[in-house]
């Protein structure tokens, strides 16, 4: 066995692939590194001195701002000083005033004044504790137990408890507890969703293959991360990373580096009232100067009875014309309409950390917005799908609806396709070659429970709507997808005339080599000629084009006599229709896209996802402009934009 020697015995983790670089080691050398077994994991003993080691599997705390902290921030505003100082000044006059006046009303302007910075000073704590709270949602990621392997034998153990290491099992269902590196799975198709970390839309595949060492995240396909949803498939893998070091501790860790920026960043508005402060209290401090020193003729006047006295007496109304000027108002209507905004925000689940930081937006002149998720639905959804008409031309039919939401209507391209053979076949294909399914979670919003692509298929089989009674066919075997062969096929048999049916569904390309029939409506099967196949291939170029993704469906009549049940079945097969699947654009999007050109504002989109999927829906979008050469370059894929300063952004974006 030949071991990779940055993996051994070294204390520079820099140099420690095995750490740094888990994807691109074999399983050996990962097992050898961290004194480990595929077979046993880690010992009792071994795990508590990695738990020393490394520490607890959970995020880093930081060393939480106490509300006393958050009160004095508050008060540290130069209005607010301002505010504080004309409010004591005031106080002072009034207890003068009130002795020599025995005047009550004179209390209440000081009074008015604490009150509104009592009133900013709550709002502004109310907002920041309400961040904190939205910034710890991201615990939620972190999972309770977790399935491992310790002195030979499977165990439940709570997943703070994972160490490097740690061998762990992974089942459907089930979301990762920490960035392991795969070392088998049960299944040839293994997928997980990733959303969260890599901004792809719908299932990854995954392995145990070494990966290319500059593989950037997406690439990675012998690791899973920490908050990712096994979607299919069982498998074993080696924990690599726990807490913060994972990839969505980086997230967080990013996340919170980012609040404590906002905190030292001043916004357009703060730095505006700042300056204004410190020219108000200089001005104010000028003028009291200006008119006391222009009464000091007045000082000796017999009716203050000394020149201290009268120095004092117009001491005091150079004061009380000062603090007039202040505009005890300003922040309680600035404080008011932030936290109005705020408001607005919070409705739309939008995260404010800060109260100045609404104004902010209005000072935006660039958005960079991700893809997946934010512009579109993250739902994959059948948009329409293409079958043979009687003259051998590929018609569309739409599909209506939202994400994954049984209800929706069909056009058909002719009301005689609902009921014809052609739909019952691709029908029970939809159904019967499909392993995932659609529920109603507790907000009763239909939700995916496996691949999001089967979920889109599934949701099309409903609203075809066939009285066929599916309990009436039964699986017998099934050939599973791979990354490998592109395809799913599935035998089935119905229960009351032994007909026997094999199902395949699968890349468009592929699916349509294997087939040598294709049906039309209201007709029996017929030799695919040349024409017919060029025809279907332009159809899924021109869609794949179009930014979706194209599934091929195709069927086969089995006599149990002749066909063996092999892999080699799958040839031969009849051509059923195209169904054309893609992440629908958000409704919402549409109009806050508008919202914001009509403000000047350019958008630029970043995604992980294929660059010709982003770049159509940002042209159905309206962020890319076909008629403008300069707009196509508002479309990046992510990691082109971290090979960028700040400043080479900025003046890209400019």
């Amino acid at each position: 066995m030949t071991v990779n020697k940055n993996c051994l015995g070294s204390s520079n983790k820099d140099i420690n692939i095995c750490e740094s670089h888990p994807w691109s080691v074999s399983v050996e050398d990962l097992t050898k590194f961290y004194n480990t077994s595929t077979i046993n994991g880690l010992s009792d003993s071994e795990a508590k001195l990695s738990l020393l080691k490394y520490g607890k599997n959970e995020f880093q705390e930081f060393n939480k701002e106490s509300l006393f902290s958050k009160i004095i921030e508050q008060l540290t505003d130069p209005m607010v000083k301002l505010l504080f100082g004309a409010a004591i000044i005031s106080f002072a006059i009034s207890i003068t005033t009130s002795l020599e006046n025995s005047d009550l009303p004179s209390w209440v302007e000081p009074l008015v004044i604490f009150i509104i910075i009592l009133f900013n000073a709550v709002i502004g704590v109310y907002q920041d504790i309400n961040a904190d709270k939205a910034v710890q949602s991201l615990k939620d990621f972190q999972t309770t137990k977790c399935n491992t392997v310790r002195n030979g034998k499977l165990q439940q153990i709570d997943s703070w408890e994972l160490v490097p290491g740690d061998l762990i099992e992974l089942t459907s269902g089930e979301m990762v507890p920490a960035d392991c590196r795969l070392v088998n799975s049960s299944y040839s198709n293994f997928k997980l969703e990733e959303a969260h970390l890599t901004g792809e839309s719908g299932e990854i595949s995954k392995n145990s293959d070494v990966c290319n060492k500059e593989s950037d995240l997406s690439m990675r396909y012998n690791m899973v991360f920490k908050g990712s949803s096994v979607l299919q498939g069982k498998g074993k893998a080696i924990v690599t990373s726990t807490g913060s070091k994972t990839e969505l501790g980086k997230v967080y860790l990013q996340v919170r580096e980012a609040e404590l920026e906002t905190k030292e960043e001043s916004s357009p508005l703060k730095e505006q009232l700042d300056e204004f402060g410190d020219f108000l209290a200089k001005a104010i401090g000028i003028i009291c100067l200006l008119i006391w020193l222009a009464n000091f003729s007045n000082f000796s006047d017999k009716i203050h009875g000394s020149f201290l006295l009268g120095a004092l007496f117009y001491l005091k109304q150079a004061v009380a014309l000062g603090v007039a000027a202040i505009p005890e108002g300003l922040p309680a209507v600035i404080t008011t309409c932030l936290s109005l905004g705020t408001r607005r925000m919070v409705k739309r689940n939008a995260l404010v950390v800060r109260l100045p930081k609404v104004e902010t937006l209005g000072c935006t002149t660039v958005i960079i917005s991700d893809k997946t998720g934010t512009l579109t639905r993250n739902e994959m959804q059948a948009m329409k799908f293409l079958i043979m008409n009687s003259k051998f031309i590929l018609q569309d039919n739409e599909v209506g609806g939202i994400g994954y939401n049984i209800n929706g209507d069909i056009q058909y391209f002719d009301e005689k396709a609902k009921d014809s053979s052609l739909i019952l076949n691709l029908y029970l294909n939809l159904m019967l070659n499909n392993d995932s399914k659609i529920e109603l979670n507790k907000n009763n919003i239909s939700v995916c429970k496996g691949l999001p692509t089967e979920g889109a298929l599934y949701v099309l089989g409903k609203k075809i709507r066939l009285n066929t009674n599916l309990e009436d066919w039964e699986r017998e075997v099934c050939f599973e997808f791979s990354s490998e062969r592109k395809l799913m096929s599935v035998l089935v048999k119905n229960i009351k005339n032994n007909n026997k049916l094999l199902l395949t569904k699968g890349a468009a390309e592929v699916v349509l080599e294997k087939c040598s029939k294709i049906q039309q409506i209201n007709q029996e099967p017929v030799l695919m000629d040349e024409s017919t196949k060029i025809q279907i291939e332009k159809s899924i170029e021109d869609l794949s084009k179009s930014g979706y993704r194209v599934i091929a469906f195709a069927f086969k009549k089995i006599d149990s006599s002749k066909d063996s049940l092999n892999i080699d079945i799958e040839n031969n097969l009849t051509f059923s229709g195209l169904v054309a699947i893609l992440d629908p654009i958000r409704e919402e999007a549409i109009d806050a896209l508008k919202i914001a050109r009509n403000a000047g504002i350019t958008v630029f989109m970043s995604t992980g996802d294929n660059p010709q999927t982003a770049y159509c829906v940002a042209k159905d979008l309206g962020i890319v402009d076909q008629t403008s050469e300069k707009s196509i370059k508002n479309v990046y894929v992510a990691k082109e934009l971290e090979k960028y300063s700040d400043l080479e952004l900025k003046q890209i974006m400019n």
